[in-house]
Order: structure tokens, then sequence, then C-alpha cells
């Protein structure tokens, strides 16, 4: 199985929990600070239900996004503090 990148990571991992549930096959595919300057605050996440290609050099592997399943939401760096305190 495909490893999602971001579920690893703090904000990933808040961001999954504040998007559940979830398709099995659903990937976080962006995380981006929001925001000008040096204030870090807030990050935005995204995700999606991808499926398996059926042929192709990438056959049997998440590659094909689903579409209408795109969930975003925020995360603060607040919330990356608790979250990492608790690990």
């Amino acid at each position: 199985m495909e490893v999602d990148k971001f579920a690893g990571e703090s904000y990933g991992q808040i961001a999954l929990k504040k998007i559940a549930p979830t398709d099995p096959n659903f990937r976080l595919f962006y995380a981006g600070w929001l925001g000008s300057g040096t204030e870090r605050e807030v990050m935005a996440v995204r995700g999606q239900v991808y499926r398996r290609a059926l042929s192709g050099p990438n056959r049997g592997r998440l590659r094909l996004p689903v579409s209408g399943t795109v969930r975003s939401v925020h995360v603060t760096a607040a919330e990356m503090r608790d979250w990492e305190a608790t690990q």
C-alpha cells in the first residue's frame, strides 16, 4: 500500500482526525501555510480519494483522483504544538 507522506506529520495527523471518517484510499496531497510574512499560525491541508490504476505503468497503484472527493481543513500552529507535546 502506498504511504501517505503527510500522514506521519503532526499537521497530517490532526487533519485526518478533523476530516474523519475517510475512505481507505483517502490521501493528503497538499499542506501549506496561509498568510504572508513570518507569521505561521494556520496551515491549509487538503486530501482526496484516489483509485488504483487498472493498466499502464502505474497499474495497481493509487494514482487516479476521484472527482468530488477533495476535503480541506485548517490546522493551527497551537494544535500542532499540543499534538507534539502529547507524542
